[in-house]
Order: structure tokens, then sequence, then C-alpha cells
């Protein structure tokens, strides 16, 4: 039985917390995933709208200036976005909601949650690489400790999680404690769509040195920028070879100094942008200290670029063996120089990932995910549907944590 005939009939309530503007909510995740969903016969999908008024999220901003949390983070504005989700979902008459992250209240109805990481992880790695290690925003460590309660009670009411990798699937079973059988990893959608490049053993482009190199990553130090432009700079001035790097996702050069002569400094693009970057370039770097998953590995192979990273995260399965290297978790420049220079001149590396490239499009689109959530959700949501319950007020469905 074919995806689209099992949820033949199905209304699937899309709960988010949009930004302004929406798009890129959540490096784009959740406008990929809602316009694959819409797109499927026999499904019915209601956008279930927690995006709040920007004078709202003015004051919000305003009144926490001096907490040491972000509004987001804050009891208040958690509070009214949950609100706004449980009597959205009471009056949409969704059987099912998959909700991006956690951002959903304890729903009557069967609810999924799509993640690639969780506040449980940004409180371990924030201790143990002393920094803000995600980019989720400042908040307190008791505030950060209740997050993670909550997290938890989400995760024992939930239908189920959609997880994107199988490191943050292992990681919700091991040290969250959440039963196996609820996790389900679904992997990334693509949004920075694959340009094809056609490699062949009598191109150019498969016996020169493959020099030219990609770092795409908004926060550059997290995404290890500054260990790549040291690379980079290691590599010229040691005579092997005239490597050129293109910077994209920083606004401003975030480096002290002018902007080196080899380096093309793009600043902050959309992903039709950056598609339009994979054709002019040869390996994709991204050596993140802190990555809750690393989609950009996955876009860049499937426009046929082998990738460097770290062997860390979810790195491991987006970038496997003969699809490029995987540096030391605690390696620096001249290991990342090595793993660069031996990636740039593997031509039989190169000509795999161009050969697997359309496979890594194809299993890794939106369609894609859509489907093998969808998959799942049809053998677990009940086959009576939910039935709004009129003008009930909502408040005594939302648990509330002591204090």
């Amino acid at each position: 039985m074919t995806a689209d005939r099992t949820v033949d009939g199905l209304h699937l309530g899309f709960a988010c917390s949009w930004w302004h503007p929406r798009e890129p909510t959540w490096s784009y995740t959740p406008a990929g995933l809602l316009r694959a969903l819409s797109d499927r016969d026999g499904l019915t999908v209601t956008s279930i709208d927690a995006q709040r008024p920007l004078a709202w999220k003015a004051a919000m901003a305003l009144a926490y200036r001096h907490s040491g949390t972000a509004w987001q983070h804050g009891r208040l504005n958690r509070w009214f976005t949950q609100r706004k989700i449980l009597r959205d979902t009471l009056s949409s008459g969704s059987d099912v909601v998959l909700a991006m992250s956690v951002t959903e209240p304890l729903l009557p109805v069967p609810t999924f949650l799509y993640q690639d990481m969780g506040y449980s992880v940004v409180r371990v790695y924030d201790r143990r690489l002393g920094y803000r290690s995600s980019n989720l925003g400042p908040v307190t460590a008791a505030r950060l400790d209740d997050l993670v309660a909550e997290e938890a009670d989400r995760f024992q009411a939930c239908a189920g999680v959609f997880s994107m990798s199988q490191w943050y699937a292992n990681w919700l079973t091991d040290v969250v404690g959440v039963p196996p059988n609820k996790i389900h990893v679904v992997g990334g959608g693509l949004n920075a769509l694959p340009v094809r490049r056609h490699n062949s053993p009598n191109s150019p482009s498969a016996i020169r040195q493959r020099n030219r190199l990609l770092f795409v990553g908004r926060d550059f130090w997290r995404k290890g920028g500054d260990v790549v432009v040291e690379a980079v700079a290691a590599l010229r001035q040691s005579g092997a070879g005239d490597y050129r790097l293109t910077v994209v996702g920083p606004t401003t050069w975030p480096l002290e100094g002018a902007v080196p002569e080899w380096v093309d400094f793009k600043g902050s693009l959309t992903p039709a942008d950056v598609s339009e970057l994979w054709q002019e370039h040869d390996v994709f770097v991204l050596p993140s200290r802190f990555e809750a998953y690393g989609l950009t590995f996955l876009e860049a192979r499937a426009s046929g670029l082998p990738c460097v990273g770290r062997r860390a995260f979810a790195m491991p399965e987006l970038v496997p063996d003969g699809a490029g290297a995987l540096v030391a978790e605690e390696a620096g420049a001249d290991e990342l120089a090595a793993a660069i220079h031996s990636v740039s001149t593997d031509e039989v590396m190169a000509e795999r990932v161009a050969r697997e490239a359309p496979i890594v499009a194809q299993e890794n689109s939106w369609p894609a995910v859509a489907g093998r959530m969808l998959d799942v959700i049809s053998r677990r949501v009940p086959a009576q549907p939910f039935r709004a319950v009129g003008n009930s007020d909502p408040t005594p469905l939302v648990r509330k944590r002591a204090g």
C-alpha cells in the first residue's frame, strides 16, 4: 500500500512558531516540509500558526531584556504560544498534529514532534564547550533546566518523535530515556536544491586539483569557519596548491583584518543563491564545533561535492566513507588542512560522489522526508478521527509544572 493511500482522508495539523519573515524559520525546514505535505494527494493539512505579531514580539523582547533569557524561551511566551496551538487544534478538527520542535502543549490528539536536537543537548554542550553551543539565544541555567524538564514531559506524552539523525535518536534513548519505539529517524530535506555536476574520467575537473572550496555557515565560529581560513592559508603557504575559499553566511567579515585576496566573501545568502554556488566549487568544508544536523552536507553531496567535516554529532551519517573526510572532534587547522588536501586530490572519490549525487538528492528531498513521516503516522493514528469539542475552554488541558 502506498503512502498516499494510507493517509487518504487524514486531517493533519501542522504546528509551528514561525519567525518574521516566515520562510527562513528553523533554517527553512518548516516551510519545505509544509509544502511537501500540502502536495500529498488525499491528505488535508491545516497550518496551526503560532506566529506572534511583530509588535507583540517587540514587547516581549523589551519585557525580557534584563532577564538573561531570550523571550522565545520565557514562560509567558510559551504559555501564550501553547494556548494558541491548543485552541487552533481544537477548532481545526485535526486527526493528528505534527509539531516543529516542542512548541506545542499536551494535545488531546496524537502528536508527533520533529527535531534535529533538543534543550537537553544544548544544556550538555553548553557546559562541555563553555560557550553558547547553539543558535537558540541566551537562556539562564535555571530556565534551561526547566525547559529540559518540560521537554521530557512532551516526549512522554507525544505519539512519536521524528528525529533528523540517528545520532539524536540515540541521544533521546540513552540520555533522555525516550522509549526507542517512539523514535523514528526520517532525515531532513534539501533547501538549496542541487545542481548536477558532470565529472567523468576525461573531463577537465577530473584531472586537475580540485581547489575551489566552499564554506556555508551563518554562525561562523560555531561552524569552524576560523579553522577553515587558517587551514586554507596553511595549504597555500606550504605550496600544496592555489586553494581558493568562498565563505557564505556571516553578514560581515568575522575575522580581524581585511578579507584575504584568496577568499571570496559572499555574506548572507538565500538557499536559492547558495544553490548557484555548488556547481562553481569542488569541495565543501564545514568542521563544526557544534552541529545539530548539518543539512548542507547533504546539499553538497547532492550537487556532487565531496565534504570535509568533523567526526562528531550526525556528521559521520551525512559524510560516509568515500564521500569525503572527517577530522577528529578536537582537530585543529593542521589536521583539517591535511583532510582538505586529501579530498581535493582524490579523483576516485570525486567520481563516486558525482555518481551518487542523484540518489542523495532523491532520498533527501522534502517529499521523501514527508513520505517517511506519513508512513509512520498512518500506522500510529487511531482509526476514529478526532472531533473538536466546540467552544470548550482549552486552558484546563494545559499541564503546568510546579513553580
